[in-house]
């Protein structure tokens, strides 16, 4: 624990600047896992397209096939949206420590301050919830292929 006020300061000075590291890193992270995502998914996509393409030639393996590899989408998927999640709080927790940091130093727009009160452009949809929507989507493409595709649905 500091013993005086310039220790106070040099913690804090110390605190806020791994803060802001950490929150560079994380941001960077819920991106680069997106492209993760898309580069695997589209892969398994592929496979799943070849093994549709060829299943009469592949026999009882494309049959099996044709529900397993969507089945693993599924798995990823949710395994995706569950890291984007603890990367959100963590990412949120380095907002928050740093505005707090702000406040005690009486900065009144702070770096972290001015993020978390910047609203969303045109008020209609943050990053988080143009992730979620995105995951939700691929979510969807899964469950369809794997489980719904073979069902006839009227007008289609």
């Amino acid at each position: 624990m500091p013993e005086n006020d310039e220790e106070t300061r040099l913690s804090l000075r110390n605190e806020y600047t791994v803060v802001g590291a950490d929150w560079r890193f994380l941001v960077g992270l819920r991106f680069a896992t997106l492209a993760f995502a898309a580069t695997l998914l589209s892969a398994l996509l592929g496979a799943y397209q070849y093994v549709l393409t060829n299943k009469a030639v592949l026999g009882e393996l494309g049959m099996t096939a044709l529900w397993a590899i969507p089945g693993f989408g599924l798995i990823i998927t949710v395994a995706l949206y569950l890291l984007e999640q603890r990367t959100k709080q963590l990412y949120t927790a380095c907002l928050l420590r740093g505005k707090h940091i702000e406040e005690k130093w009486n900065i009144i727009n702070g770096h972290f301050s001015t993020l978390i009160n910047t609203p969303p452009p045109y008020r209609i949809v943050s990053h988080t919830w143009a992730i979620r929507i995105i995951y939700g989507l691929i979510f969807l493409t899964w469950f369809y292929l794997g489980f719904l595709r073979e069902i006839k649905f009227p007008g289609f």
